[in-house]
């Protein structure tokens, strides 16, 4: 797979557009979870990218964080 085509598939949202794309989410859970992200490993598992003071969320790793997450805690 070329890397343009890999570049195509992350899609990044702003903590707003995350929760409006996933209701499940409340905007104070996911902060909490932004605000943790170096003891949740939100941040070694790349989910979050700072530009400034812009926190975007790669889509597609929240959700593998997410799962791996729920494997762990139902193990």
């Amino acid at each position: 797979m070329s890397q343009e085509s890999n570049r195509q598939k992350v899609r990044l949202l702003t903590v707003n557009q995350f929760i409006e794309a996933h209701p499940f989410m409340t905007s104070g859970g996911l902060r909490a979870l932004i605000f943790q992200s170096r003891f949740n490993d939100l941040d070694k598992k790349k989910v979050i990218k700072r530009i400034g003071r812009k926190i975007l969320l790669d889509e597609a790793a929240f959700f593998e964080w997410l799962n791996e997450r729920s494997e762990v805690n139902h193990v």
